[in-house]
């Protein structure tokens, strides 16, 4: 016994939704198989062709820090954070040494942010939706992955005992 007949227009909606929802991964993914075809040099430090918006780069173990570049529909950007679920103040710590050094080499304030603790976080007004931006997007990130790498090696080889 049928109960109830099935509503077309809400199975319309919700295929569209996750057909949508998908979309939303797919460019993602695609941009990143795209970056890392680019600089598959990348590839060894961590860059994956995710299906999600950022990508980490580890630069230190302890405290852990990463390197995060991502990707959004109308911008892209670049940032360090602890590790997941770790705390910020370990990192914050080992950065503020390097504080001038780092925003006048990196261009970004020290942060950290108010809702997410991320430091010296810049982005540009590039994203996925401009696919024909794709190669600037690239470019400018394996630029800032190589002046954030170069620039936190040398705060962390200056620590004195971490």
């Amino acid at each position: 016994e049928i109960v109830e007949k099935p509503n077309d227009w809400e199975r319309e909606v919700k295929q569209k939704a996750t057909s949508e929802g998908a979309a939303y991964y797919d460019v993602k993914e695609r941009f990143w198989e795209a970056f890392v075809a680019e600089h598959p040099e990348l590839a060894k430090l961590g860059i994956t062709a995710s299906r999600y918006p950022t990508n980490y780069i580890a630069l230190h173990d302890d405290p852990h820090i990463d390197l995060s570049v991502w990707i959004g529909k109308s911008k892209s950007g670049i940032y360090v954070r602890s590790g997941w679920g770790e705390p910020a103040e370990p990192v914050a710590k080992v950065l503020e040494r390097g504080r001038e050094a780092l925003e006048g080499s990196l261009g970004a304030p020290l942060g950290p942010t108010a809702q997410h603790n991320h430091f010296l976080s810049k982005s540009i007004p590039l994203g996925h939706s401009q696919e024909k931006e794709w190669p600037a997007i690239m470019a400018w990130m394996t630029e800032q992955i190589a002046q954030y790498r170069v620039a936190i090696q040398s705060i962390l080889d200056d620590a004195p005992d971490r």
